[in-house]
């Protein structure tokens, strides 16, 4: 077999290797960490104002975690711009955006009308706000379908 003196350069070579495979995974780890925290994406520091939608769709494929605080950040923008449109009366633009994703009726969001002042609420309070009876009449069968879910 091994003498006394093979055997403890073989084991000297075993303990370098594992330390080496050992330091290389932690090295990957710092990076992966530095990374992470550079672009702070934890659920409750994640700021997405930097990126844009392709960027956080992308984003989203990348793992589980970021998929669940990246979809909110899309769900909300995509609130917000059907938000804008209620406020702007298009309601075939608001719609078309409904008929795609009726949950945009139950996101809480703010914007801008034409006059300069913030709107803050769901796309129905804002028809009714507005007292805009076809939007809100348009947006009634949605609810319903969202009750059937």
């Amino acid at each position: 077999m091994y003498s006394k003196a093979k055997q403890t350069v073989k084991n000297d070579l075993d303990m370098k290797e594992a330390r080496s495979s050992s330091d290389n995974t932690t090295d990957e780890l710092a990076l992966a960490e530095q990374v992470f925290s550079k672009l702070q994406i934890y659920s409750e520091e994640f700021n997405p104002l930097f990126f844009t939608n392709e960027d956080l769709a992308n984003l989203s494929l990348t793992s589980k975690t970021l998929n669940g605080v990246v979809s909110s950040e899309l769900n909300q923008r995509e609130a917000q711009k059907l938000l804008t449109h209620v406020v702007k009366g298009e309601q075939d633009k608001a719609k078309a955006m409904i008929e795609k994703k009726p949950e945009l009726l139950l996101i809480r969001t703010q914007t801008v009308d034409y006059s300069g002042r913030k709107i803050i609420g769901t796309a129905f309070q804002a028809a009714i706000g507005s007292g805009d009876k076809p939007m809100w009449e348009m947006m009634l069968p949605f609810f319903e379908r969202l009750e059937l879910r």
